[in-house]
């Protein structure tokens, strides 16, 4: 290096506070109190606020629909503020375990609290033979966890457990099976009806749209538009004619909307290969 040039060293840290802030900043609604009056009252002033008009855009159909459930469902629901839920896979867990993990938190803290050097490094010392400790007791209470699992399954319960699972898999691959011919059909039919009819065409009717709104599971995981099934079955027939309407929409623009184009994907590992 010339001594034309000066060395510069920066040192940055990304403040957990600032990452707090902005898990605090998401809003979750309170979907769990869609039930008896609210639900009623929620699809009352859905209706109140008017389904969006029918057009050649779809995707600005559903934005304003889903704008306004969103909105009602805040005011009838109410939100929650703050960091996110984490859900654990603890079938696991035992009271070693959780002896383990108090004794780790609670060196974290008395290391966080120590202001002496010389403290300090005891004090750390302490840390991180208590989180090796838990980080052992873990590993061995998830081994014997799966062992017994694994031991069970060599059993008839765990015969009759693994038929149940195969059943639900092979009900799955017949509905999937039975969709993906569904939607075959109905490109055929829409391109068909494209080819030949100038203007409208009946690609899915309401009665395909209201059964597959029935063999839906309810209660389950909002996705990325945050909105759960149990609304569309609320708003009735008017809500089924008006989807019937969007998905005529959809079909006619040949473009999906971008709300639906993003998905929540969890990998789960199966106790094969490298996690």
């Amino acid at each position: 290096m010339s001594t034309q040039h000066s060395l510069l060293v920066l040192v940055f840290r990304i403040r957990r506070l600032i990452v707090e802030k902005k898990l605090k900043g998401r809003e979750t609604i309170m979907w769990g109190r869609l039930k008896g009056d609210k639900a009623a009252t929620s699809s009352s002033k859905i209706k109140t606020s008017g389904y969006p008009s029918i057009s050649d855009d779809a995707n600005q159909m559903w934005v304003t629909m889903a704008e306004t459930i969103r909105k009602v469902a805040k005011e009838t629901l109410g939100e929650l503020t703050g960091k996110p839920r984490v859900y654990k896979e603890l079938w696991w867990w035992n009271k070693e375990v959780q002896k383990k993990l108090n004794d780790k938190n609670r060196r974290f803290k008395e290391l966080m609290a120590c202001t002496e050097e010389k403290d300090r490094i005891q004090k750390k010392e302490r840390y991180k033979e208590a989180k090796q400790e838990a980080k052992k007791a873990v590993v061995e209470a998830k081994s014997r966890a799966f062992k017994a699992f694994y031991q069970k399954l060599d059993t008839k319960e765990g015969e009759k457990y693994i038929f149940k699972l195969a059943k639900a898999r092979s009900r799955q691959r017949k509905d999937l099976g039975t969709m993906r011919g569904l939607t075959k059909e109905i490109r055929q039919t829409s391109a068909i009806q494209r080819t030949q009819v100038h203007g409208s065409f009946s690609g899915i009717t309401t009665v395909e749209v209201r059964e597959a709104i029935k063999k839906m599971e309810g209660f389950k995981v909002v996705g990325p538009d945050n909105i759960p099934i149990e609304v569309w079955r609320g708003l009735g027939e008017e809500g089924i004619h008006w989807l019937t309407k969007l998905f005529h929409a959809i079909l006619r623009s040949s473009k999906m909307l971008e709300e639906w184009r993003v998905s929540t994907i969890i990998p789960l590992f199966k106790n094969k290969g490298n996690a």
